[in-house]
C-alpha cells in the first residue's frame, strides 16, 4: 500500500515539473486512482475510454445503465463494468 503511493507521489512530483508521466496500474487502491488525472481504459484490445478520471466513472454509469456503487472502489467498477461487456466496440462508442 505506502510503496505503491510512495510511487505515485514521485510521478506526481515529475508531472509538476512539467514532465509527461505514462503509467500502468493494476486495480489500484481507490486513494491511488484518484490522484491520476487522466484514464486510459483497454479491454480486450478496445480502448474504452480515454480522458479524465472524474468523467469515466459517470460515462460508465450511464453506458451500462448502473451506479457505481456508493462504497466501491471506482477502479473496480470500471473493471468489473468492462468485463462484463458482451459487446466491448459498442460499449466503446457509448462512452
Amino acid at each position: 500500500g505506502s510503496s505503491a503511493k510512495a510511487i505515485v507521489d514521485l510521478l506526481q512530483s515529475q508531472v509538476a515539473q512539467g514532465r509527461t508521466v505514462l503509467c500502468s496500474i493494476h486495480q489500484p487502491r481507490q486513494e491511488i486512482f484518484e490522484t491520476f488525472g487522466f484514464l486510459l481504459l483497454f479491454a480486450g484490445g478496445h480502448l474504452l475510454y480515454s480522458g479524465p478520471i472524474g468523467a469515466a466513472v459517470l460515462g460508465m454509469e450511464r453506458a451500462i445503465g448502473h451506479e457505481c456503487p456508493e462504497h466501491q472502489n471506482p477502479a473496480d467498477f470500471l473493471i468489473d463494468a468492462s468485463c462484463c461487456s458482451q459487446d466491448l466496440a459498442e460499449l466503446a462508442r457509448k462512452l
